[in-house]
């Protein structure tokens, strides 16, 4: 599984630069840092979400991850990190970093069954992060 996870994410690296290279050179650096936010969430997302969401995304306290369209759309994930779901047991994320927000999202977006290369970046975190 993590070997065919690593190859679409290649894969879509590719198609993800050639887009973002015609965006300019700040969207260029970051969808080149899209396999490294992966390998960062990958291990964010085992301390801070497998506990819940199970290792391989499967669920468990919290609902399944893998295959789930909810991982579709960027803000809802973002928002559904920082701000938790108190009926469903799950905590506000936002001791986090914006850049671990944003790699915990695309980890769960790329990995489990869930296939959105759409970056999420850390300035989308940023933006996204309640304000108190």
């Amino acid at each position: 599984m993590r070997r065919l996870t690593l190859g679409f994410v290649a894969a879509a690296m590719g198609a993800a630069g050639m887009v973002a290279m015609s965006q300019g050179p700040a969207v260029a650096q970051a969808a080149a840092d899209l396999p490294t936010l992966i390998a960062e969430g990958q291990t964010l997302y085992g301390r801070q979400c497998a506990p819940c969401h199970g290792a391989t995304g499967g669920g468990g306290a919290g609902p399944a991850l893998d295959g789930n369209s909810f991982m579709a759309s960027i803000s809802a994930v973002l928002n559904q990190i920082f701000l938790g779901n108190a009926e469903r047991g799950m905590p506000m994320f936002t001791r986090l970093t914006d850049r671990e927000v944003a790699a915990i999202a695309n980890y769960i977006r790329n990995s489990m069954g869930n296939a959105y290369p759409d970056l999420v970046t850390v300035e989308a975190a940023a933006a996204t992060r309640p304000t108190e």
